[in-house]
């Protein structure tokens, strides 16, 4: 919480990663951070020297829990081993640039171990005076949206204006960031988000700025009001906001990494299957394409609907493949399904699925749902692992 709500030169702080932590620790240097380019810490009763909390997990033996790091001897261990009176570490917080974001698509750093995208809290936000931080993506959203609806020229300008929790960098959310929030196990009508951390928001169709690549008058919005699927309207639209801060240390130059027919997704930590099926199957078969998929000795299943949906690059024309043509070479533009119901219960659940493109639909980019017991539910699969 204090990296979190840190206000030092404007920019956004965070606990460090582990890594992070010993690139200031020089070897063989005693102490092994420079005390003339930081200042040392008093040493905590019961410690033999400084010790720094990261935001990694570390394993010692039969022990799992949180990484430190020996300012003197730039050793790293779990807390849970250091001899202490008091139970508390330093803190020294890291900080970024506030560069400016990606305008389209999914470029935040999910943090989780493992990336896989989990809707349910397990500690993933914490609030501060207005501000909820965002674990899972490092990312801040203000805590309370706009009170009122506005067009999307405005939206911009509304968020630029902010100054939540002593902030001034505040910015509109693009569509990959604004989808992170959607929690796709609320059921309708209810509003698609947690509400423990974002309450009374309203149910409505909110703005990312991010606009319809070929189709300028028209940018992306997250339908709060509708379960939170994703679609585009007219720019003079009146939606509301939610304001966001990022920190993004650098660009992602190239985020897929191709080896075996698979493809590591560098970002979210995913890794895909790079060839999807030849043709549209019913969700049954979906279903049991995934867990018998035997690539590279793998326990292949079908993604659920928010990682599905990190796959789609808006930054491409609408007409054609939203989804990395480089990386998923001939695939066809066409509608895939997710694993994920869309709302809990139900013996034929209707089933989220993500449209990457399609002949005649004119709707490429949405994420919706279908019936899966439908004659015409046939969509391509994507399996991931």
């Amino acid at each position: 919480a204090y990296c979190d709500t840190l206000n030092l030169g404007g920019g956004m702080w965070r606990l460090p990663k582990i890594k992070e932590l010993q690139s200031i620790a020089g070897v063989g240097n005693t102490p092994a951070i420079d005390n003339t380019s930081f200042v040392m810490p008093a040493v905590q009763q019961g410690q033999s020297e400084p010790w720094f909390w990261s935001n990694s997990v570390c394993y010692f033996g039969a022990l799992r829990g949180s990484c430190v790091l020996g300012a003197s001897t730039g050793q790293t261990t779990l807390s849970a081993t250091i001899s202490s009176g008091t139970g508390v570490n330093n803190v020294r917080c890291v900080g970024c640039s506030t560069q400016a974001p990606p305008s389209a698509g999914l470029l935040v750093r999910w943090s989780r171990n493992g990336g896989t995208f989990d809707s349910v809290d397990n500690g993933r936000y914490t609030v501060s005076s207005g501000v909820v931080t965002d674990a899972l993506t490092d990312l801040q959203w203000e805590q309370a949206a706009s009170i009122n609806t506005m067009a999307w020229s405005d939206a911009g300008t509304y968020c630029a204006g902010r100054s939540t929790g002593g902030f001034s960098n505040w910015r509109l959310p693009n569509i990959g960031e604004l989808q992170t929030l959607i929690d796709y196990t609320v059921a309708y009508p209810a509003v698609p988000i947690n509400e423990a951390y974002f309450p009374n928001t309203a149910a409505t169709d909110f703005w990312s700025s991010t606009l319809r690549t070929g189709d300028e008058g028209n940018a992306w919005q997250v339908y709060f009001s509708d379960r939170g699927w994703s679609g585009y309207s007219s720019l003079a639209t009146k939606n509301s906001v939610r304001c966001i801060r990022s920190c993004y240390q650098q660009q992602v130059n190239s985020r897929y990494a191709i080896a075996s027919g698979e493809v590591r997704d560098t970002v979210t930590g995913l890794t895909w299957q790079q060839a999807s099926t030849s043709g549209a199957v019913s969700y049954t078969n979906a279903l049991q394409y995934c867990s018998s998929l035997s690539l590279n000795g793998r326990s292949w299943r079908l993604p659920e609907v928010a990682e599905l949906s990190t796959l789609l690059n808006y930054g491409a024309s609408y007409t054609g493949l939203l989804m990395d043509a480089s990386v998923f070479a001939g695939e066809p533009a066409q509608t895939f399904w997710s694993s994920t119901p869309l709302a809990p219960g139900g013996s034929n659940p209707t089933i989220w699925i993500v449209e990457f493109g399609g002949v005649g639909v004119g709707e490429w980019g949405r994420v919706e749902w279908a019936d899966p017991t439908a004659a015409s539910a046939r969509y391509n699969v994507r399996c991931v692992y």
